[in-house]
């Protein structure tokens, strides 16, 4: 009976020291009373509780601030992060390539080139006629002239708008004679115009719809062999990400990369992965393509005539864009 008085008086004389610490304004003093009461087990005061809370409150609050200061240091780390990767455009180059190919802006969407960056695109048709004179070496003379024929007639479609029956085993060899430099040409400003803008990092990942032999990655590796004469590049990391119908596009257009941009001294690391796929049977192939993941998706063909593809394409486009609309797409 004695002890539980003595208990009474003890937490009651507390409760005292604990209301003159906060009349004081000794916080400190008032906090420690309030955990010498919490640990004797005593029922806290209105007061007390209040101040407990109070402390509570203002604990959650400070965590709360530590807490966004350090998101926010992380989110500037990062964001620093992102602009260090961006290649950052370089005027001079800039002013020689407008010069060399002589490009004219006439307005907002129409671009005239007349020129040409001689040494670059010299040096790429004399190696792309010296694979082709390596390939053609290989089958008899009469056979060479009857296939050639066969697979020139094929690829006449594509000057109508329509799709070639692609059969031939010369129809890439065709195409490489007749389309795919002026293609480069065309991919190689594109690049140029999208480096411009500074929206090329020295890390990034493009989808090619219907890519042929790859024809956006040889302008790509054409601008950066360009740019290394100007100022050094960046260690770059480039994922290639190559969808198209016909098999033997992406065959010989790998084949010829390898005898030509591979044997060269580039600081682009190009890692390429091939599907052979229609995107408009929409099998297991097309739909397994990662979401999220690319930086370019870049189109090139003459399917955008037809209503039913055009909306298809549209529709598999979209679900390929990246968060925040980073994605950029480029039509050729």
């Amino acid at each position: 009976m004695v002890l539980a008085m003595s208990n009474i008086l003890v937490n009651w004389w507390r409760s005292q020291q604990f209301k003159s610490a906060l009349q004081r304004g000794d916080i400190g003093r008032a906090i420690s009373i309030l955990k010498a009461i919490q640990k004797s087990g005593a029922k806290f005061s209105w007061l007390e509780k209040l101040f407990r809370d109070k402390l509570q409150l203002e604990r959650s609050h400070l965590d709360y601030k530590k807490e966004i200061a350090s998101l926010s240091k992380k989110f500037q780390q990062a964001s620093q992060q992102i602009k260090n990767l961006l290649l950052t455009p370089d005027a001079e180059f800039i002013n020689y390539i407008y010069n060399t190919f002589k490009l004219v802006k006439h307005d907002e969407y129409k671009l005239q080139s007349t020129g040409i960056h001689q040494k670059i695109f010299d040096e790429l048709e004399d190696k792309l006629v010296e694979y082709l004179q390596a390939e053609f070496s290989k089958i008899p003379e009469q056979q060479l002239a009857m296939r050639l024929e066969d697979a020139v007639e094929d690829l006449n479609s594509l000057k109508i708008g329509q799709d070639p029956d692609y059969r031939f085993s010369l129809t890439p060899h065709v195409y490489f004679m007749k389309y795919f430099l002026e293609n480069v040409y065309c991919l190689y400003l594109a690049w140029f115009l999208i480096y411009q803008d500074g929206l090329l990092s020295t890390k990034f990942n493009i989808l090619d719809i219907a890519a042929g032999p790859g024809t956006s990655a040889y302008g790509l590796a054409l601008l950066f062999q360009s740019c290394s004469n100007f100022f050094d590049i960046p260690q770059m990391h480039l994922s290639y990400y190559s969808l198209e119908k016909q098999d033997a596009f992406q065959y010989r257009g790998l084949q010829f990369w390898r005898k030509y941009i591979e044997s060269r001294i580039t600081p682009v690391n190009t890692f390429f992965r091939f599907v052979t796929a229609d995107i408009f049977s929409w099998d297991a192939k097309s739909s397994n393509i990662p979401t999220e993941f690319f930086d370019f998706i870049v189109v090139s063909h003459c399917f955008l005539q037809i209503t039913l593809k055009e909306f298809k394409l549209i529709i598999f486009i979209n679900k390929y864009l990246q968060i925040a609309l980073k994605l950029k797409v480029m039509c050729c």
